[in-house]
């Protein structure tokens, strides 16, 4: 049982009352109310707790409010820090670098949290996963992309590579993206044009010309096999005319008509990317018929 001045003696709670027993009272005075809840710790927003009955806080306290620190004062709560920068965070009346059980990376290493709201190191992203992103390893860092030959791979929002559909026709892969692609660049070295090379009517009907030359393509080396040597004589020797010999530092069998007569071949050098980029040069070259004594 318990009574006081101000409030109806209680004795029955639940259920019926019996007789000379009472219900609570509903006139209870302003103490017998219990206080608001505080405010959550590390709540950056709202007001600080104050003592339900004064309206005051208690001397010396310290809490959050408004994103930063307060601090009781005479029974009122005055403004302190601002929680910003490398301590963005208010808890229990201090700014903190973070809250509890946040990640985050700081370069390659995942960092976590601890209760004291330092951030505290973790796992070090390795070989396999080697992006730390948002407290997470992962394999590369969104937006960036890279290629396997004509196809695109592009690494998404979640920090994983997915491969993309090849480039096509005279496009080419630049770093995750099909991109215009430009074509061989081709210079003869050797021999010159307007060359003669000389070769006995009473010998063989061919001469092995050295040719050198340069291929040099923006976006890639151009394979060996896609370098071709070739002549306009399809009638003198119509099973090479257009294969004589592949590379930029060789020889080519140049042939002259039946019987021995002076002979010019148009000799062309081609140069095929593996976007189908094709480019030519060309020089003139002269096969000379002379009697042998």
């Amino acid at each position: 049982m318990k009574s006081s001045a101000s409030s109806a003696i209680v004795v029955c709670l639940l259920g019926a009352c019996s007789a000379g027993e009472h219900r609570v009272a509903e006139d209870t005075d302003a103490g017998d109310t219990a206080p608001p809840p505080a405010t959550e710790a590390g709540n950056d927003g709202g007001k600080p707790p104050v003592d339900a009955k004064t309206g005051a806080c208690a001397a010396d306290t310290r809490d959050c409010a408004d994103g930063g620190v307060v601090q009781c004062v005479d029974g009122a709560w005055v403004a302190g820090e601002r929680c910003e920068n490398e301590r963005p965070h208010c808890a229990a009346g201090r700014c903190i670098e973070c809250l509890r059980g946040e990640v985050t990376c700081r370069r390659q290493t995942v960092l976590l949290c601890d209760e004291n709201g330092v951030f505290q190191p973790g796992i070090t992203c390795g070989t396999t996963l080697p992006v730390c992103l948002e407290g997470r390893c992962v394999e590369c860092e969104p937006g960036r992309g890279k290629c396997d030959r004509r196809q695109p791979i592009q690494c998404l929002a979640d920090g994983f590579y997915a491969p993309q559909a090849n480039c096509g026709d005279h496009t080419a892969c630049s770093f995750g993206d099909c991109v215009p692609d430009q074509p061989p660049v081709v210079a003869i070295l050797e021999p010159a044009s307007g060359s003669r090379f000389r070769i006995a009517r009473q010998g063989n009907r061919s001469v092995d010309v050295a040719v050198r030359a340069t291929v040099t393509d923006a976006e890639e080396t151009v394979a060996t096999g896609r370098i071709v040597w070739s002549t306009d004589q399809e009638k003198i020797q119509p099973e090479s005319a257009w294969l004589l010999n592949y590379g930029t530092d060789t020889y080519v069998p140049l042939k002259v008509s039946e019987p021995c007569q002076d002979t010019t071949h148009q000799l062309r050098l081609t140069a095929t990317d593996t976007a189908n980029n094709e480019t030519h040069a060309e020089v003139t070259v002269t096969i000379v018929c002379f009697d042998s004594p």
